[in-house]
Parts: C-alpha cells; structure tokens; sequence
C-alpha cells in the first residue's frame, strides 16, 4: 500500500492485488503470519508513513497504539547489561501488526485513484519485444470462481515479500533470473499475547514501558521482546537463535521464562493474564533478490543491519564478508560504549533517521576507542569484587 500511495502521485490509476481479502475489523490474515510476532514502528518508519498518509500517528494513537521514547522508555539488557536511560528524542509507536495494516488500509481507500482487487492473485508476467521485453500486465486468477483473465499495465511492482515468485515469472518470459543472497540464521519465534487488567498492577518503581532482553550469545541463544499494544493487551516474543529454537507449548514457554537472566519477564507476566495460545514460527530466512545489480547498484545499510546479525552465529547461512566481520565487531563496541553521543548516534541509526555510514564518522570512533579503553581499565579493578550482572533495569 505504500508502493501505490508513491505511485498515485504519478499515475492515473494504481490497483492493488492482493491475494487475501482484507478483514474489515482489526484481525489477522492468511497472508501475513508473522502479524502475531513483533512489531512496532520505528521512528523513521513512522515518520514515512505519517508522511504518506496525513493523520496516520493521530488515528493509531486514538485506537491505542502506544507511544515510546527510545532509550527513555525502554529497557535494555544485552550481555554486557543494561543500557543506560537516556532521552533521545525518538518516538515509536507500539501496536499490533492488524491495527498497523488497518490504519494504512483506511487511508488508502480514502485516495481516489487506488483501487483494490482482492481474492486474486497473480500468476504470470505479460510481456512483448524480442531484443528487449516490455512488461505490459499481469495474468491474475480469482479466487472465488477460478477464472484467469489479463489484468493490462503500464508499471507493475511486485510487493509480495519473501514468498514472491518473480523468478519464475522472469523464467517463463526466459529472462534471467537475479542473484540470490540468503542469511539464515536459523532463527525461530514463540509469541504470545497478555492482557493487563489494572494499570496499578505495576509497582511505582517499574518506569518502562518495554523490555528488550538482547541477548543472543552462544550461551544464551535467545531474543525477549515485551511489549504494550492497543486496547491493554501486551505481546510477548521469545526469539530463539542459532537453532535454539524457543519452546512452542504453554508449559514449556512459561517455565522457560522463569529461567531468563532477568527476572523483569516473569515478574511481568505473572501480573497479567494470558489471551492466546503460544503462537511459533521459523520462517525467518532473511533474502535479497539483486535485481538492483540488472541496474546502478543501490545502498545495502538496512540488509546489513539487519542481517549481519545472524552471522554472528557458526551455525547461520550466508556469506561472511571482511565488511561484515568487522561490521558485528564494531556494532558490539558501539553497544557496550558508554557514551551518550555514541548511544544517541547508534539509536539514530537503528530507528533509520541516519545512514549507517554516520557510525563510522572520526567523532564516533575515536569516543567509541577512548570508551573501550576505560571500560577495560573498569574491568580489571572491579574482577574481583564483581557480584554478576545486576537483574532488574536500573532504578526498579
């Protein structure tokens, strides 16, 4: 939908095909599983879609998307323990992936050059030329009685994600088919979602919003994401790594988090009470089809951020490049550094308001250097007083 928002200042007439039909509540789809794990809204992300579609923030935020300030309201435990609370100015929104896509689609509707044909989906690229082929619509089949017809364009997009058969169209036009690159880090996610009954349910000292348990080492294989939505319910995703993938049975996913590093999960979710079943998924697999190479390369910063994570992990597939090597060796130094420049630079970049690249400016290494020396010198005269990491974010 954000594709024909950018188009419909172009063109005469975009039509959105979309293979499911849009439930006309805020529910889920056959066509998006992962709506029932993790998201939110980063703060570039947001800004894009308030951009596209006036008013977006202000009507998520009357259906009860909820409003976080990065590094303010969220609590962070990586290995080396807990990130330092700090305003940053970086405002997300925090709601489930129906409320998100409902939103959107309301906004959508509402321009008057975009159409939508659901139940259909498309089965073949139409094509003319010889030396060079034109793309000139789409075969389509509907769903509902099974019948095929040309659906004729002028610009067609393929926006149907990792499970887009544009290589087999190319195929069958016999054009060749782009690259592949893969990233499987083998990863695998359990959810499930909580309602909170009272909001005095929490003790005054319990400032956050959201918890992050980022942890993801070999000897603690595994991602927490607690977080609130609309409508007083919380989404609790439990991301496994490295083929440590995460408990997929009520029993067994509670008991687990009673095991984490930190209390803060199981504490929280013993004052809730659980609304769905525990929802697992492994489709994960991270794929990048290179049709930008057919043209003028284009920048890779949001792949390798998100990607180059996993290839942290031996057991993850994918190519392990110098770039990305020294990439995830300095994203650690940048996560354990001190520093709020640093901390406020890094929180830019991940929310997508920077370009990767700022990481990397003289002003940002050498804090990140100078941080890296003090906390070494930190470690060694506190070794042998050290008690362990500390269990709750600070200030609980």
């Amino acid at each position: 939908m954000c594709a024909a928002r950018v188009l419909s200042d172009f063109v005469d007439t975009v039509t959105i095909i979309e293979r499911d039909a849009y439930p006309s509540a805020h529910d889920f789809r056959p066509g998006v599983p992962q709506a029932r794990h993790v998201h939110n809204l980063l703060a570039r992300g947001l800004r894009e879609f308030e951009r596209f579609f006036p008013g977006f923030e202000r009507r998520m935020r009357e259906c009860g998307a909820v409003a976080v300030e990065t590094g303010w309201d969220v609590a962070t435990l990586w290995p080396h323990g807990w990130s330092q609370r700090s305003h940053t100015g970086l405002w997300q929104l925090y709601a489930s992936r129906p409320l998100i896509e409902s939103t959107v689609l309301e906004l959508c509707r509402g321009l008057p050059n975009i159409t939508f044909l659901e139940r259909t989906e498309v089965t073949a690229l139409r094509a003319v030329g010889e030396t060079y082929r034109y793309c000139t619509g789409v075969e389509v089949l509907s769903r509902d009685d099974g019948t095929t017809r040309t659906f004729d364009a002028d610009f067609v997009v393929d926006a149907s994600g990792a499970h887009s058969r544009a290589a087999e169209w190319l195929q069958q036009l016999e054009l060749e088919v782009p690259e592949d690159e893969i990233v499987d880090g083998y990863n695998g996610y359990s959810s499930r979602w909580f309602r909170q009954e009272r909001e005095q349910a929490w003790p005054p000292e319990w400032w956050w919003k959201v918890v992050f348990l980022r942890l993801a080492t070999p000897e603690q294989p595994y991602v927490i994401a607690f977080f609130p939505i609309e409508h007083q319910r919380w989404l609790l995703s439990y991301i496994g790594v490295n083929k440590a993938y995460p408990p997929s049975h009520e029993d067994q996913f509670t008991a687990a988090l009673a095991k984490l590093p930190s209390p803060v999960v199981h504490e929280m979710v013993r004052r809730m009470e659980p609304i769905s079943p525990v929802y697992p998924s492994r489709a994960t697999r991270n794929r990048w089809r290179h049709y930008e190479r057919w043209r003028k390369p284009l920048g890779r910063s949001p792949w390798l951020f998100a990607a180059a994570d996993d290839l942290r992990f031996p057991t993850t597939l994918g190519n392990r490049s110098a770039s990305v090597r020294l990439f995830n060796w300095y994203r650690l130094k940048l996560a354990t550094c001190s520093n709020k420049r640093v901390g406020t630079r890094l929180s830019d970049v991940t929310q997508f308001v920077r370009p990767l690249s700022s990481l990397f400016a003289p002003q940002i290494i050498s804090r990140v250097v100078v941080a890296t020396m003090w906390q070494k010198t930190q470690q060694v005269r506190q070794q042998a007083s050290s008690h362990g990491m500390r269990l709750m974010p600070p200030g609980a």
